[in-house]
C-alpha cells in the first residue's frame, strides 16, 4: 500500500494551484471520442504517446474507469509541444488516501509543468481516481 509520505503533493499544498476541474474530463464517465476510448484499454508497459495534455488525461481518465488495476504512467514535458506519456505497469493496490478526482488532473499536470517538472510519475484506478507517486 502507498503511504501519504509516498505521494507528491506540492501542487496541493501551493497557494497557486487553482483545483479547475476539466470540461473535458468527468471522474466517472468514459470519454466521447472512441479511439481514446481504445486507446485506455490498449496501455500496456512500455507502450509511449504523444499526445495533447488534455487528450492524455482523457485517455488515463477513462482507463481508471477501465482497469481493475491500477495504471502507472511518466509523463515527460518536453520544452515545446506534446508531452510523452509512458506506461510503466500495471498493479493491484489500494489508492492512497491522498488520491484525487480524475477531473483534476490536468490542473495539477499544468501546475508541474509550470513550475519547472521535466517529469511527474502518475497512477490511475477506479473509481476515477490519480495520485502522485514520489519518484526514486
Amino acid at each position: 500500500m502507498i503511504e501519504v509520505d509516498d505521494c507528491d503533493l506540492r501542487y496541493l499544498q501551493s497557494s497557486e494551484f487553482i483545483p479547475l476541474p476539466s470540461e473535458a474530463v468527468e471522474s466517472w464517465g468514459r470519454p466521447a471520442n472512441v479511439f481514446e476510448r481504445r486507446m485506455a484499454v490498449h496501455l500496456r508497459p512500455g507502450r509511449r504517446l504523444h499526445m495533447e495534455l488534455e487528450t492524455a488525461v482523457r485517455v488515463l481518465a477513462c482507463a481508471s474507469i477501465s482497469s481493475a488495476k491500477v495504471v502507472m504512467v511518466d509523463v515527460r514535458f518536453g520544452k515545446e509541444g506534446s508531452p510523452l506519456i509512458e506506461v510503466l505497469g500495471h498493479y493491484l493496490d489500494v489508492p492512497p488516501i491522498c488520491a484525487d478526482e480524475v477531473c483534476y488532473m490536468a490542473s495539477a499536470l499544468r501546475w508541474y509543468r509550470l513550475n519547472g517538472a521535466v517529469q511527474v510519475r502518475v497512477c490511475v484506478c477506479a473509481p476515477g481516481i490519480f495520485w502522485l507517486p514520489l519518484m526514486s
